[in-house]
């Protein structure tokens, strides 16, 4: 009986010690190692990183496309304020050829939007030139008298002299004011006024004379009267 347990025990033995043999051995050769590091290093797809690589770059790309547009959006704003600007310098400049009267600041303008019957758009009444204009005299020959004619806000018109020739006082306009034929009326009566203090008797029933220019003055005569050039006093 003993015999028999200390033969199972001895091949119980063996065997155990067997296998501690080959458990060392495995760990011996790096089994187990390997094992763990070939689970630690993700697989490598060059094509996946390819694919990625270009996504980027095709991002990059998108980027630079809207910047470059964005760059050539801010300039075309730039080219149109310059031209708004330059248009809203031609306007301050220009004349008004609506009303005939060179326009000033905003508010200026607006007053000469007034009509002489109350209205408030065109064609309700005329402009009344006569409150928007004065007649300054700037210079006297001893003979004639110069007067500028000007805005109330300081503008100038134009002047009034006198014109040999014509031998009588004549409106001068500056190249940069444009008037309308009822607009000169306020004018015609100041030159008239003008003509008349210079006791001038022959002064045209309709105004001022007006005479169309001949080589001949004999044949000249007034586009409003019929008067000879020739009955004018001279100075």
């Amino acid at each position: 009986m003993d015999m028999a347990l200390i033969a199972i025990l001895g091949t119980a033995a063996g065997v155990l010690v067997v296998l501690l043999l080959t458990v060392a051995w495995y760990f011996a050769a790096g089994g187990l190692g390997d094992w763990r590091e070939d689970k630690a290093v993700p697989e490598i797809h060059p094509s996946r990183e390819t694919d990625e690589l270009a996504t980027l770059k095709a991002r990059i790309d998108c980027q630079e496309n809207r910047l470059t547009d964005l760059g050539a959006f801010a300039v075309s704003l730039a080219n149109e304020l310059r031209q708004q600007e330059r248009r809203a310098l031609r306007l301050r400049l220009l004349p008004c050829a609506e009303h005939h009267l060179q326009p000033g600041l905003p508010e200026d303008h607006h007053h000469i939007h007034q009509w002489a019957d109350g209205g408030e758009s065109a064609g309700e009444g005329r402009g009344i030139m006569s409150e928007y204009i004065e007649f300054v005299e700037t210079g006297d020959t001893g003979k004639t008298k110069v007067f500028d004619v000007r805005r109330l806000g300081g503008a100038t018109l134009g002047m009034v002299k006198w014109y040999g020739p014509w031998r009588q006082y004549t409106f001068f306009p500056a190249p940069t004011t444009v008037w309308n034929n009822d607009c000169m009326g306020t004018i015609i009566k100041f030159i008239t006024g003008l003509m008349q203090e210079r006791g001038q008797a022959k002064v045209c029933p309709s105004g001022v004379h007006i005479y169309t220019a001949n080589e001949d003055k004999s044949l000249m005569k007034c586009e409003r009267c019929g008067k000879p050039y020739s009955e004018l006093d001279v100075l």
